[in-house]
């Protein structure tokens, strides 16, 4: 009996000890599905709640999509726009700014050349020469290159000493031949003039080595050094007569080798001719080396009645020949404009040296004394 009391008592205690256990199972697995329950109900909670933010909110659909990317490529055209715009502007302002500068460099350059306009020129006023119109200003290139031109059409001329008519030969060259303008005129000291510096004295062998015309011939040559600054000799063989069959040989007598070696230490330039006809060639050659250093004679040789009286007194100057009297009358408008006038402005509009400019500068300026004029 005791063993089926502990047996019992055994038995009972597992039996509750299993139905305690099984309580608690039973316990746990309920709090287990009040769980889930609690998970289940929250998770369909929120699944209402996105059902109805859902139903609320608008549909997401292709034209809202389109609407969206459009809306994006305006604003890029816009951006664009404005980036073109501002590059417009800034470009328009740097061409303002150039047009600004550039005018107000044009206003410089008008205001400079004002000035120089208004301010005499010292080299302006040296080119510029008499109302002949020879040059009026170095600006004035056309009118120079005109100028040169006629110049180039106008013939040279060749004053000639009135006992030099009968050699006929030489002036019928030099016209036509030589196609130059030969005046005739009254020369005291050589026989041609063919520059504004050159004089020429022709004679004959039988001239010049004849002794008793040494005191004529050494006054020419002082004459010919105190005008010209290349004073020139041609001496010509004798021409044959027409009663001799044979010209004359030339006979180198003593008296001319020392009037050649005389000549030879100044500096007149000394030129043989065979001929007349040579003679004539020797002179034009010397005219158009004058041209073309620009001192052949241009003017015109004509001297009217009212201005004569004052070409004799301008060549009554010392140093003063038949052409620069010629010029002078022709480019200076009375004889107080040539009193007053400086050395260097005869220098330049006459076209002589610096000492024949002083000559005539010291001349026209010489005192004298006022008590002479009552007697």
């Amino acid at each position: 009996m005791d063993f089926d009391l502990e047996t019992l008592e055994t038995t009972s205690g597992i039996k509750e000890h299993s139905n305690s256990r099984n309580q608690h199972a039973l316990r746990n697995t309920s709090e287990k599905r009040g769980h889930r329950n609690t998970d289940f109900n929250h998770t369909s909670a929120s699944t209402k709640n996105w059902k109805q933010r859902e139903s609320s909110s608008p549909p997401l659909n292709i034209n809202r999509q389109v609407k969206v990317d459009n809306t994006h490529t305006d604003q890029t055209m816009s951006s664009n726009q404005t980036n073109t715009t501002l590059y417009q502007r800034e470009r328009e302002e740097r061409l303002r700014r150039q047009k600004e500068k550039q005018m107000m460099f044009k206003q410089q350059m008008e205001q400079k050349q004002t000035k120089c306009e208004s301010k005499p020129n010292p080299n302006l006023e040296k080119q510029r020469l008499d109302n002949t119109g020879v040059i009026q200003s170095c600006n004035t290139g056309v009118q120079q290159l005109h100028y040169r031109q006629e110049e180039e059409d106008v013939k040279p001329v060749v004053f000639v000493d009135s006992r030099e008519i009968n050699s006929c030969n030489i002036l019928s060259t030099l016209r036509l031949k030589h196609q130059l303008n030969v005046t005739v005129c009254q020369l005291s000291n050589c026989d041609y003039i063919v520059s504004r510096r050159i004089g020429v004295e022709r004679k004959v062998w039988s001239d010049f080595a004849n002794g008793s015309h040494r005191q004529r011939l050494i006054q020419r040559v002082h004459q010919l050094c105190a005008l010209y600054e290349r004073p020139c000799i041609i001496i010509e063989k004798d021409r044959v007569k027409p009663n001799e069959d044979k010209p004359k040989q030339v006979v180198r007598t003593q008296y001319a080798e020392s009037m050649l070696a005389a000549l030879a230490q100044t500096h007149i330039k000394v030129i043989f001719s065979d001929s007349q006809g040579e003679t004539a060639d020797i002179l034009a050659d010397i005219v158009k080396v004058e041209k073309r250093k620009g001192n052949a004679i241009l003017d015109s040789p004509e001297i009217d009645l009212q201005t004569s009286q004052v070409f004799k007194w301008y060549a009554s100057i010392p140093s003063v020949n038949y052409v620069t009297a010629l010029t002078m009358v022709r480019r200076f408008r009375s004889v107080s404009d040539v009193i007053s006038s400086s050395r260097q402005r005869l220098q330049r509009i006459l076209g002589i040296s610096e000492s024949k400019a002083d000559d005539i500068v010291r001349y026209v300026n010489h005192g004298f004394d006022s008590q002479m004029l009552s007697f």
